[in-house]
C-alpha cells in the first residue's frame, strides 16, 4: 500500500473509545484537520469516567506530519516539541509502527495500527480504523492506555 494514502486515511472525523488499565474509560470525538499536503492538526475532546464514577471533560491537540511512511507527532498546545516519530510499514492490510517518548523518567512506548478500509490490499469490506496502545512505565507511571477509533459517519451540523 502506498504511504501517500496514509494522509487521506487519517484526514476527517473519528469517534473513539479509550480504556486505561487503571480503570478510567474515555470516549469522544477526534478530528484530523488538513493543514498542508503533509500536515494534519489533531484535536480530540470527550468525557472521562473515573473508577469512582466521577466524570470529567478533556481535550488534547497534536500536529501530525506525514513524510512517506513516517509520522512525526508533535505537541500542539502550551507544551511544544516532539511527542513521537513513528516509522510505519504495511502488514496485514494496515500501516503499523511503534514510537516512544520519554516523559521525565517515565517512558511511553506506543503501538499504532492504521487500517484504510476497503482499499487494495486491505481486508474485503473492512472499515477504516485506527488503534493506539500506549504502555507507560517508570517511577511515577505504570499503565496501559488503549484507544480504538472508528470513522465518524454522522452528518455535519
Amino acid at each position: 500500500m502506498d504511504a501517500e494514502g496514509l494522509y487521506d486515511t487519517l484526514a476527517g472525523g473519528w469517534r473513539f473509545q479509550r480504556h486505561a488499565s487503571t480503570g478510567e474509560r474515555m470516549q469522544g470525538e477526534a478530528l484530523f484537520q488538513p493543514l498542508a499536503p503533509d500536515s494534519l492538526r489533531y484535536r480530540e475532546e470527550g468525557r472521562a469516567i473515573l473508577p469512582d464514577g466521577r466524570e470529567l471533560s478533556f481535550f488534547r491537540n497534536y500536529l501530525y506530519r506525514i513524510e512517506g511512511a513516517v509520522m512525526t507527532i508533535l505537541f500542539d498546545g502550551p507544551t511544544q516539541g516532539l511527542f513521537q516519530r513513528v516509522a510505519l510499514s504495511w502488514a496485514d492490510g494496515a500501516w503499523v509502527g511503534q514510537g516512544h517518548h520519554p516523559c521525565g523518567q517515565d517512558i511511553y512506548r506506543s503501538d499504532y495500527r492504521i487500517a484504510p478500509g476497503s482499499q487494495p490490499g486491505s481486508q474485503p469490506g473492512s472499515q477504516p480504523g485506527l488503534t493506539i496502545r500506549h504502555r507507560v512505565t517508570g517511577p511515577k507511571k505504570d499503565y496501559l492506555l488503549d484507544t480504538a477509533y472508528r470513522r465518524d459517519d454522522s452528518p455535519a451540523p
